[in-house]
């Protein structure tokens, strides 16, 4: 048939659209419909009663598809476990005030730092030897598999289990509170527990070892500096000794205020002394370079934060040259951005150590200072008394050596006990068992698959609308073509069931007359044909048609059918009708009514058979008269608008009280064309559901332009369930014959 219109037609169309085609219209039709606004809610309401099979399947599907995943789901066990870091507790190593460093950073980057650890390589390791002895053949088949010393691991394998606990392991440092949230998801309850409390128990480990290891080398240095005071020591008492030996001193020495102030200058020389030995302590740890000695004597958070951004790119490396080589491109970008985070580090390590180095020269500067001050004490002491002054400096000077050493090492004894006790990770809550899964939820997942179910429903039935571009309700069609529609025709099933039976001749006795009007005169489709006489009749009140041509857009939309029908609503009130089939293409009235005749409108306009050519198909209807469409000629649409047809119409308007002619639709052919401008009206069939909206626009426009007064449409087909049909009304009160019977 080819496209139904051009891109010319489309400015038509669009204006007709916007109702700029009333007055093309005024005169045509016999009168223009009120377009009545429909409320928003009743067309949401239309368009889900139109889709309510696609609403409802997909309601079905998708509330099945939620419990057939309740039932199929593998339940999901998640285990839990808290910690918390306390930034604020002391990391001093056990060497109380002379060490008392506190952690610097804020306690958010030192929360994201132990995130990272958490999530490390190192801790997943440790956990996995921790989990070996119970779950060994959970982790692994090959019994052979060292899991306890993890370093004999290939790094294929090392990637295997790292990825086993770190593929289902979250660590989530909880807002607003220094807690670090574990949690671990697996179908065995127990191991997903123990898995939580492996790796917990492997962090804080690491953290106890990392340390202890950093308060033991701290101290080894010290106990090394103390040998040099304890020597000290020893040479001050044997001054001492031969000092009383041979000044004769016997006792203590007589007090005098050079000597006290001696004294005094003295006590503060040695605390600056003590000051200068642990800042040398440290300032030796710093050339030491090691990235941990000096976290545990000058902690930094974007220290902390690079190891570990280090740590995780060498694993990273270490993965990727394992699987794909050494040559692999993201393999040189990551060592690329491995060598960035070494040059970072080595710049904050030489940070830290150009501060310890500051705090070092400071404190000898003012052990030098006191040292000056104390020699020239001493010089006025020998001064007043060189003896007694000598003997209270050698004294004191061991009394000092000794109580120094003393306290040194009271204080390392403290750090070899307290180093990996005094840390700021504490567990709050360790993994217990979990009860319930996780997954699936019952009443959650049916839930949310009847919330999405009617969600994707109806968004499936707007989209079905959207792309639905055909004509249904009566209200849709007066709105969209500006004309009237005349009648409404319900399809009903058991009609088609009457037509088969008719057919085969056992149809009430009426044989080969499938007639909807026949068959039921009382049902709503008889009723649907009375309202279009009733119509056509109100509106031409002064002057009823008798030549009504009836027509359609395209074909298979029941404009044969409705010929037929209101052709014997006519006859049935006693008029004398002539019913015409026009349709000299394809026609179909003859076979419905069983008229086998070779002879018909082809043969008049051939002037091979004259006007009284016609035949009376049905008995029940003597007045009813059927003019076949017999043989086709060469040039259809030529005869149907030629002279000859003119007389033979002016004929039968004279001798019939109605001509109903049944013609091609419009946009296949052009025959109707010439026929609907001699009429007295044109009557449009457009069949609900089937016939696009641009369809009956054009069809309506070709009529338009050809000067033929369209009475109207015929809106076939409808379904009685649909809103938009007047028929909606009669179903609803109950108004109306039976449907399947008569009455």
């Amino acid at each position: 048939m080819g496209s139904l219109m051009s891109n010319n037609d489309a400015p038509r169309i669009d204006a007709v659209l916007n109702g700029e085609s009333d007055r093309a219209l005024t005169g045509r039709v016999a009168h223009l419909p009120q377009v009545t606004q429909t409320s928003p809610l009743r067309e949401f309401v239309e368009v889900l009663w139109k889709g309510r099979w696609v609403v409802l399947s997909v309601f079905t599907v998708s509330v099945f598809a939620s419990v057939l995943y309740v039932f199929l789901k593998t339940p999901i066990y998640r285990g839990t476990a808290t910690i918390e870091i306390d930034p604020n507790r002391t990391s001093s190593l056990g060497l109380g005030d002379l060490v008392a460093e506190k952690l610097s950073g804020k306690d958010s980057a030192r929360l994201l730092t132990e995130v990272q650890i958490l999530e490390s390589n190192t801790v997943a390791l440790h956990a996995i030897s921790i989990l070996d002895e119970k779950y060994h053949k959970k982790l692994t088949k090959d019994a052979d598999i060292p899991l306890r010393d993890v370093s004999k691991l290939t790094p294929a394998q090392r990637d295997h289990f790292i990825g086993q606990i770190q593929s289902e392991l979250k660590v989530a440092a909880l807002p607003n509170t220094n807690l670090i949230e574990i949690s671990y998801t697996a179908r065995d309850a127990v191991y997903a527990a123990d898995v939580v409390n492996a790796v917990l128990d492997a962090y804080v480990e690491h953290d106890f070892r990392s340390r202890y290891e950093s308060a033991n080398q701290v101290s080894e240095w010290l106990s090394k500096q103390m040998e040099d005071i304890k020597t000290r020591a020893e040479d001050a008492q044997q001054k001492l000794a031969d000092f009383q030996q041979k000044n004769n001193i016997i006792g203590d020495e007589k007090d005098n205020i050079v000597t006290e102030k001696l004294r005094t200058i003295n006590d503060q020389l040695t605390m600056a002394e003590a000051d200068r030995i642990v800042k040398e302590a440290r300032v030796k740890v710093a050339e030491t370079g090691n990235p941990d000695l000096l976290a545990s004597v000058v902690p930094t958070t974007t220290l902390n934060l690079l190891r570990t951004q280090q740590a995780q790119l060498q694993s990273d490396s270490a993965a990727m040259a394992a699987k794909f080589g050494p040559n692999y491109p993201k393999l040189k970008e990551t060592k690329e951005q491995l060598a960035k985070v070494q040059v970072s580090i080595d710049a904050e390590n030489r940070n830290v150590q150009t501060r310890i180095e500051d705090d070092f020269q400071a404190s000898k500067r003012t052990e030098d200072m006191l040292r000056g001050e104390f020699e020239k004490q001493k010089s006025k002491a020998f001064e007043l008394n060189q003896g007694a002054s000598q003997f209270a400096i050698l004294k004191h000077e061991v009394e000092s050596t000794q109580d120094l050493y003393d306290t040194l090492q009271l204080k390392l004894k403290e750090a070899g006990v307290t180093a990996g006790l005094n840390s700021d990770v504490s567990v709050i809550d360790r993994a217990e068992v979990p009860m319930k899964p996780t997954a699936p939820r019952p009443v959650f997942s049916i839930l949310l698959g009847m919330l999405l179910g009617v969600l994707g429903g109806v968004a499936g039935a707007f989209a079905l609308e959207s792309f639905d571009d055909t004509v249904n309700g009566t209200d849709e069609t007066e709105a969209l073509s500006r004309l009237p529609v005349l009648t409404a025709i319900p399809e009903f099933r058991y009609i088609k069931a009457l037509r088969k039976l008719a057919m085969n001749g056992s149809s009430n006795g009426h044989g080969a007359n499938y007639v909807e009007t026949l068959i039921s005169p009382k049902s709503l489709v008889a009723e649907g044909y009375r309202t279009l006489h009733n119509s056509i009749v109100f509106s031409s009140v002064d002057k009823p048609p008798r030549v009504l041509v009836f027509t359609s857009a395209l074909p298979q939309e029941g404009k044969s059918t409705t010929c037929l029908n209101y052709a014997t609503v006519l006859a049935q009130k006693g008029a004398k009708v002539l019913l015409v089939d026009a349709d000299l293409r394809r026609p179909s009235l003859a076979r419905r009514l069983a008229v086998t005749s070779s002879e018909g409108l082809g043969s008049l306009l051939l002037h091979q058979a004259t006007t009284d050519l016609v035949f009376r198909p049905i008995e029940e209807l003597p007045t009813l008269f059927f003019m076949p469409a017999g043989p086709v000629p060469t040039a259809p649409a030529d005869a149907l608008s030629s002279n000859r047809m003119k007389e033979i119409l002016k004929l039968w308007s004279a001798n019939y009280d109605h001509v109903i002619i049944d013609t091609p639709p419009i946009l296949s052919v052009s025959d109707s064309l010439a026929l609907a401008r001699e009429a007295d009206g044109v009557i449009m069939v457009i069949r609900a559901g089937r016939t696009p909206k641009r369809a009956l626009l054009r069809s309506r426009d070709l009529l338009v332009r050809m000067q033929a007064r369209i009475f109207g449409v015929v809106l076939n087909a409808v379904n009685v369930g649909v809103n938009g049909s007047y028929y909606n009304y009669s179903n609803s009160y109950g108004y109306g014959y039976s449907d399947g019977e008569d009455n």
